[in-house]
């Protein structure tokens, strides 16, 4: 249960505060429209994920009847965790200084958020390849409450991180650009890459 609870906790955070469409999305539309659309466009994935997590459910529940092939997508999974650590620590101050200028038309943001994030690729790659193998790891150890610990924890998480950065964004007190943020980046990375090297020793005791 502690491990559903933390991982939920970390996998949250590490996706509400890396750079990207979504996150480029939520900044400018806070910036044009004010911090309430900036917040729907933050809590979107609560409804997107829907689709994306029944879509990414049903492509790894194929590999269940074969163990190699599930052995092969959490390899997958560990490798897309390296690469998301790399992405953060390879993150300088410029990187966010440019995502922070996209430019949306201000209006509906809550169903731009839900479209975005739908048309994203890295949310379906991340839950077919780490969250649906982890979300079978966990329901086997600790059955449905483990699972539905980890979810709730996973989606507090990310959303009280994607609020956190809307709110800084319309106060203007930090932002991406800042070196606060670049060291973020960095201890993120680093513990993304702890993490897949768990995943690759998982792989090793259970296959």
């Amino acid at each position: 249960m502690i491990e559903a609870l933390l991982s939920g906790i970390f996998f949250g955070f590490g996706n509400g505060v890396s750079p990207g469409p979504l996150m480029a999305l939520s900044i400018s539309t806070t910036l044009k429209k004010g911090i309430k659309d900036g917040i729907y466009v933050s809590i979107s994935p609560l409804i997107s994920d829907l689709l994306i997590i029944s879509v990414s459910y049903y492509i790894a529940s194929q590999a269940l009847s074969y163990d190699s092939l599930l052995s092969i997508i959490t390899i997958l999974g560990s490798l897309f965790l390296l690469f998301l650590g790399w992405k953060c620590l390879t993150f300088k101050r410029s990187d966010g200084r440019n995502l922070q200028m996209g430019e949306v038309q201000p209006s509906f943001s809550l169903l731009k958020g839900v479209l975005t994030n739908i048309l994203n690729p890295y949310p379906y790659i991340f839950w077919i390849t780490v969250g649906i193998p982890f979300c079978i790891k966990i329901y086997g150890e600790n059955s449905l409450p483990g699972l539905m610990l980890y979810f709730i924890s996973f989606y507090f998480s990310f959303c009280i991180t994607k609020t956190v950065v809307v709110i800084t964004a319309f106060r203007g007190q930090i932002s991406l650009s800042t070196k606060s943020y670049e060291i973020v980046m960095k201890i993120l990375g680093l513990c993304f890459w702890i993490s897949s090297f768990g995943y690759i020793n998982y792989v090793f005791k259970v296959f």
